[in-house]
């Protein structure tokens, strides 16, 4: 079983963190800092992506890899929109990974 959730979700205005909302954690939890970043990736790359998005079209869907506070590795998978909207994700949130 993958919960699935329609959110919107934002880079903040100094280009450091990755938030989003609706949620039901507290906003300090709804967050996730460009530095946590290790990769971004396109397609379904991940393990839950692979077995539960079938519906999904491949290049829109994304990865994002992080670190959380605990240290662990762990991943936020995205649909967006469209496979414009996923590659500019991608692309952006790369940059900013290579300029910290």
């Amino acid at each position: 079983y993958v919960r699935q959730f329609r959110r919107l979700y934002k880079l903040n205005d100094n280009l450091t963190a990755i938030s989003w909302y609706p949620t039901s954690k507290k906003p300090s939890k709804a967050i996730i800092t460009i530095d946590s970043i290790k990769e971004v990736r396109l397609g379904k790359t991940t393990e839950r992506l692979r077995e539960h998005a079938q519906q999904f079209e491949n290049e829109s869907m994304l990865s994002i890899i992080y670190t959380d506070g605990n240290n662990d590795c762990a991943a936020l998978d995205l649909v967006a929109s469209s496979p414009d909207e996923a590659n500019i994700w991608v692309t952006g949130l790369s940059c900013l990974i290579a300029r910290h």
